[in-house]
Order: structure tokens, then C-alpha cells, then sequence
């Protein structure tokens, strides 16, 4: 019985250290002492046996995931050898979290061990993509007090079907605890975002802008997270079978990784080579030799590599290098900068200048894109710019009125001729006066609007196509720039690295050159659509967005220049002046009498109109041959094309009207020779793809006679020596 004895209490010893346990075997030892019967004290023993499971149970409670973790480390180094194996065994996802298993969506429970007995744990929420420092989580000072474990950054992330806790560990990103996936078909908002190839601000990138009217920089800053989503950060989505607008990005940036770890074996090669220099050849050890390979050997590892620290983004770790991180921001927003820098220098009195002040950090390139469309607006007539409309009378202003100190117009009664159009908001009142105008039979003011209106949004879409067009480029360039980059290390491979500066310097520089000319237009065409009339801006707020308006105002002196302008005559025919309602049999026509006389102030602006159309035919052969780079005619859009396009649908309808009249009048031959003829002006190719061929080949062929006349000089030499 002895021998049975000792052997259970050897069995227990390591529940006997709980002070709990300690004092049940003090009271059993006081009860041997008394000589009670051997019965009881195997009750005893039974029962401290019972508690002992009970402790070891209890003990044991965490260190549990919902789903069984993926075998990853088979020495099971990282479970007892490292900060993994301790975060694992202190957090919990079924014992002591309610539902944690059954969760459905984006949300993520476990719960972090204190050191007290009550609480027993501190449970956490977390969402798919977020990512907390396990410090801030918990209270626990065996983590808090440790800084190499509260700095432990813990990510809810996807991996394959499972939702993951993962924290970095010497063998990368492992997962610490595991829940199944939502149920097919049901997808967390966080997930949705993350799966998302359109970057975030596609969505709620309006809220950063403040123009009434807003797509140039929505559509800028949308293009930017895409790009830097799809190149550089890339997500972990689940695969969903049923639905394909989820899509995996981890191949762009885990491409990128490899290509770093290249440029890292390139780098090792550089400084053996250099080492080998410096041995066989005293000169390399002088110095400035050894300052130059320095700067060179850190600026590539800056730009190629990174130095900076990792961070999360969409549910991944990212390494950013000195190329993404400080050179691509800055190649990208100096086109904006230098557009405005014109745009100031210009002296645009006021119209479209919003408060860059206004605008949330980071967010500062949308000025300008915001002048541009706001111009749009204006200059088609959106009456909410002008401040006027029911819409403004309900918003209360922020801040103070901005602008010059004109006085304010009264516009007068307009009477109850206007139609009902004029006053919806949002509407373009611009195309509702020249309906009027074609109502009332003026075709030339109407063609001279028309003209206007076609150059002006095909300019417009000309800078924001090339823009667009060298962006994209700017980021495929960034992404590969690890494979160019170390290139300039090495003399046999630095022309490469040479071609692909020049190209990366040329993609920053022409839209900025284009920028400038389009800022050089927008400012004449202020001047001469609105004379010297001035403008008053008024702040308002609505929710999370905040819009300006541009009241238009006389000016102090010569208010007859500002009252002349065109921009003031259309204003006072977009709202009601000089319309007038005719009753031909049972319609009831509106037109407008043109008592302003806005034909004289239309045909000034064509005169601009025209100059600057034979101005944008070299403006891409301009910035190319300034920057030194590619020509951007054949991947933009060109308002020479779709000016010549407009010409030649107006020529094919006055042709097919003028073979309507011959076949009415009996000469079928000459009408179908005017039908053919309109119909090879619709059909004909105005894109400037086709005229670069048109030049391309000019340019062959004068080769071709060139190597003609060599091959003749060369027969008349040897005949001659013949």
C-alpha cells in the first residue's frame, strides 16, 4: 500500500505546486498523522486525482483555434522556441469567446489570457484586413511589459478557405488561430473591399473633391490606388467560384519580391567586384572611390530594395522601396503642380480658384482637376456654380466669401417665357439657349456654339487621356525598376538604365508641358467668354462633402465689358431673358430673340478657337522634342480628330440635304453623286494614327530614295572606274 501511495503522489507532484492542491495534501498528511483508515485516504487521493484533471483542463483551455492550424513548421521550432509558440498558447477561440467559431462575415473573436482569474481573458474583435499591435489588445503586463511582444503586429487575413490570425515570424507570415470562411455567397464588407480590384477611392473618392461637378480627379485618384493595388500591394481574397469580379492580385507584387531578391545577388556581386578592385588595383581604396561606391551602392538598395519599414495594406505586408515610396509621387503630381503654376501666373480673376487649404492631406492634386471640371460646369451653364438655384438657397455657407469686392447682379424678372429646363439642377443650360437659337432659325450662332463646345471637351480630353496614358506607364516603369536600377552600377549595363531614366523623365515632363498649354487656354478663354466681370466664392457644406460656387459679379470700373461679354449674355438667356413662345398649328414653339446680340461675343471665341486648333496639331511633336521622349499622338486622343470628324459629319449632312433637293428636282445622277460623297466623308478616317502612318511612310519612302540615289552614285563611281 506504501509502495501504491508513493507512486500517486509521484504521479501528482506537478499539481502539488498549486497552492489549491498543496493545502489538500497538508490536511491528508494531518489525517495520516491521526491514523484514520486507509479507506479515507484513498477517497483523498481519488479526489485531489479529479482536481488535478480539473486544473490541467483548465490549464489547457488555451492555445485553441476554431480549425486546425496548417503543418508549416514540422520541427516545431516556432512553437517552442520562439514569441509564437507563447502568443499561441495565451489566446483562445473556443472556450471562453461566445460564437467565435460560428462567426460569419468579416468579424474575427479570440481572446487574450490575463494574468487575473477574473477576468480570465480580454476578448477581441477584429475585422478582415485590420491590423492591431498585440500591446494595445490586451492588459496583460507578461506581453505589455515586453516590448518585443507588444510591437508583434497581429492581421486578420484570408488563407484559402480558412479566416486567419497571422503575426510575422522568422519564417514569414504564419497564422496563430483559425476560423472557417464565411459561407459561400456570403462576403464580409472588409472582404469586398479587399477583393476589390478597383482601389478604394473609386468608390468614396467623391468625398475629397470640391467641385459641384467632379470626374477628372475622381477618375486621377481611382487610377492611382488601382495602380497601386494591383503592382505593389495586391490582397489575400478568397476564391470565390461564383463570383469572377473577385480577383487575385498576389502575383504583381510577389513578382516584385523575386525581382528584389535578384537586385539583393546583384548587389553582393557588386561589392566582390569591388573588393577585387580594391586588392588587385590601390586606386580603388583612395577616398572619393570609396564615397562614390557608397552613395551608388546605398541609392540603389534605396530605390530597387527599400530601407524603410514593412507595413500593412489590405491585408498584406508591404516593403515600399525609395522608387514607390518618395520618387513616384513626386514624378506624378508635377504635372498638377505645374499646371497650377501656370494656371496663377495667368491671372484667371478669381474664376474656379478653390481653397487648397480645404482639401484633406495627401489629397491636394485635386485642385486643379477640380478647376478644370469646374470650368466645364461654367462654361456650360450648370446654374449651382453660378450660387444660384433653389438647391443653394438650402445650405447654410461655411466660412467667409471669398473674392473680389464686385458688386452683385440683378438679373431682372425673366418673365414666363423660358421653358421648364432652365431651372433644373444640374442641367447644362448652355445646349438648352443654342436649341433656342436653332428654334429661331440663327444656324450660324448655333454652329459657332456647337464648334466651341466640340474644342473646348476635346482639348480637355486630350490632357486628361495623355496624363492618364503617362501615369500608367510611370507605375510600369516603378514596378520594373528593380531590374533597371542596379544597372547603373555596371558600365556594359548602364545604357539600359539610361534608356530607362530617359523614358521615366519624359512620362513626368509632357504632360506637364500639355498641362501648362491647356492652363495658357482655359485662362484666355476666362478672358474672353467673361471679359473682366469678377467672382465671388461662396463655401458650403453637405454631409462629408464640401463644394464652392462662383458667384459672377460687375466689376468696380468698365462694367459695359463685362455686361458685353458672352459669358454674361448666355447667363441672362439661361435664365429666361429674350425667350419667347410662338404657336405654329398645335405646338408650341419656344425660341430666343437674340436682343444681346451674342454673335459678336461667340465669334471671338471661334477666333481663339481657331489659333489654338492649329496650335494643338504640334503641341505633341512640341513635348516630345522638348523632353527628348516618345510622341504621345497615337495613344491619346486627339481634338485635331475629332474637330476634322465634326467637319466632315457637317459637310456629309449639307451634301445629303443637297441630294435630297437634286432627286427631288429630278437629277438622280448628280444626287447620287452628292449621297456618295457624303457618305465617304462619315466614313473617313480622321485619327492620327492614320496620319503618323501617313508620315511614317512619307518618311520610308524618302529612305528608300535616298539609298536609291546612293546605289546610283555608287554604279556611276564604278563605271566610272570601269
Amino acid at each position: 500500500m506504501t509502495v501504491m501511495l508513493n507512486s500517486t503522489i509521484n504521479h501528482t507532484l506537478p499539481v502539488i505546486r498549486q497552492p489549491i492542491v498543496y493545502r489538500l495534501c497538508l490536511s491528508i498528511l494531518v489525517l495520516c498523522n491521526f491514523r484514520l483508515g486507509i479507506n479515507f485516504i484513498k477517497i483523498m487521493l481519488m479526489s485531489i486525482m479529479l482536481l488535478a484533471t480539473n486544473i490541467n483542463t483548465y490549464a489547457n483551455t488555451f492555445g485553441q483555434s476554431c480549425s486546425a492550424l496548417p503543418n508549416l513548421d514540422t520541427t516545431n521550432y516556432l512553437i517552442n522556441d520562439t514569441a509564437y509558440g507563447f502568443i499561441q498558447k495565451s489566446l483562445d477561440m473556443k472556450t471562453h469567446v461566445t460564437d467565435a467559431c460560428l462567426a460569419a462575415g468579416s468579424e474575427f473573436k479570440f481572446c487574450i489570457k490575463n494574468q487575473t482569474a477574473s477576468p480570465v481573458c480580454t476578448p477581441v474583435t477584429m475585422n478582415i484586413g485590420q491590423t492591431a499591435r498585440l500591446g494595445s489588445l490586451t492588459t496583460n503586463t507578461d506581453i505589455t511589459g515586453k516590448p518585443s511582444l507588444a510591437n508583434i503586429p497581429l492581421t486578420i487575413a484570408v488563407l484559402e478557405n480558412e479566416i486567419c490570425l497571422i503575426m510575422p515570424t522568422s519564417r514569414g507570415m504564419m497564422p496563430v488561430m483559425c476560423r472557417d470562411k464565411a459561407p459561400t455567397g456570403v462576403v464580409g464588407e472588409d472582404v469586398e473591399e479587399i477583393c476589390r480590384t478597383l482601389g478604394k477611392s473609386c468608390y468614396d473618392g467623391r468625398s475629397k473633391s470640391q467641385s459641384l461637378l467632379s470626374f477628372s480627379g475622381l477618375t486621377i485618384h481611382c487610377l492611382r490606388d488601382t495602380l497601386n493595388k494591383v503592382f505593389y500591394v495586391g490582397n489575400e481574397c478568397p476564391a470565390f467560384e461564383d463570383d469572377i469580379t473577385f480577383t487575385m492580385l498576389r502575383p504583381f507584387p510577389e513578382f516584385q519580391n523575386a525581382m528584389k531578391m535578384a537586385v539583393r545577388g546583384a548587389l553582393i556581386l557588386y561589392v566582390m567586384v569591388y573588393g577585387f578592385q580594391v586588392v588587385m588595383n590601390g586606386e580603388y581604396a583612395h577616398l572619393n572611390k570609396i564615397a562614390l561606391f557608397l552613395m551608388k551602392f546605398l541609392l540603389v538598395v534605396y530605390f530597387s530594395v527599400g530601407l524603410g519599414a514593412k507595413t500593412i495594406e489590405y491585408g498584406r505586408e508591404v516593403q515600399h522601396n525609395g522608387m514607390t515610396e518618395f520618387a513616384l509621387p513626386i514624378l506624378v503630381e508635377l504635372t498638377s503642380n505645374f499646371t497650377e503654376y501656370v494656371f496663377l501666373a495667368g491671372g484667371a480673376q478669381g474664376l474656379c480658384n478653390f481653397d487648397k487649404s480645404k482639401y484633406e492631406t495627401g489629397y491636394e492634386f485635386y485642385k486643379i482637376w477640380d478647376a478644370i471640371d469646374c470650368r466645364i460646369g461654367y462654361y456650360l451653364g450648370m446654374q449651382l456654380f453660378y450660387n444660384m438655384g433653389t438647391m443653394i438657397g438650402s445650405l447654410v455657407e461655411t466660412g467667409n466669401n471669398i473674392g473680389n469686392a464686385g458688386s452683385a447682379i440683378d438679373w431682372g424678372d425673366p418673365g414666363d417665357n423660358g421653358i421648364e429646363v432652365l431651372g433644373e439642377v444640374g442641367s447644362l443650360t448652355f445646349f438648352t439657349v443654342m436649341f433656342g437659337f436653332f428654334m429661331a432659325g440663327n444656324i450660324i450662332i448655333v454652329m459657332m456654339g456647337l464648334v466651341f463646345a466640340v474644342v473646348f471637351m476635346s482639348v480637355l480630353l486630350y490632357f486628361l487621356t495623355a496624363y492618364l496614358v503617362c501615369m500608367v506607364t510611370l507605375y510600369a516603369l516603378a514596378y520594373i525598376s528593380p531590374i533597371f536600377v542596379p544597372m547603373a552600377l555596371f558600365e556594359r549595363t548602364k545604357g539600359y538604365f539610361d534608356s530607362w531614366l530617359k523614358l521615366v523623365i519624359s512620362c513626368t515632363l509632357q504632360p506637364a508641358v500639355i498641362g501648362g498649354f491647356i492652363a495658357l487656354l482655359l485662362t484666355v478663354y476666362d478672358s474672353s467668354i467673361y471679359g473682366n466681370c469678377e467672382y465671388k466664392r461662396h463655401d458650403y457644406s453637405a454631409g462629408e462633402y464640401n463644394f464652392s460656387t462662383f458667384e459672377l459679379r460687375l466689376p468696380a470700373a468698365e462694367v459695359e465689358k463685362c455686361e458685353a461679354s458672352m459669358g454674361y449674355k448666355l447667363m441672362k438667356y439661361s435664365l429666361g431673358h429674350g425667350w419667347e413662345k410662338k404657336i405654329i398649328i398645335l405646338f408650341e414653339i419656344p425660341k430666343i430673340n437674340d436682343y444681346l446680340n451674342i454673335a459678336l461675343g461667340l465669334l471671338y471665341v471661334i477666333l481663339y478657337v481657331i489659333v489654338f486648333y492649329f496650335f494643338i496639331q504640334s503641341v505633341n511633336e512640341f513635348a516630345s522634342d522638348l523632353v527628348g521622349g516618345p510622341s504621345l499622338a497615337s495613344v491619346t486622343v486627339n481634338p485635331n480628330a475629332i474637330i476634322d470628324k465634326v467637319k466632315n459629319v457637317a459637310m456629309a449632312a449639307v451634301l445629303a440635304a443637297s441630294a435630297a433637293i437634286k432627286a427631288k428636282a429630278g437629277d438622280k445622277e448628280g444626287a447620287m453623286s452628292d449621297a456618295s460623297e457624303a457618305a465617304d466623308k462619315v466614313s473617313e478616317d480622321t485619327s492620327s494614327n492614320k496620319r503618323g502612318g501617313a508620315s511614317d511612310k512619307m518618311s520610308v519612302g524618302g529612305s528608300k530614295e535616298k539609298e536609291a540615289s546612293d546605289s546610283a552614285s555608287t554604279g556611276d563611281k564604278t563605271g566610272g572606274g570601269g
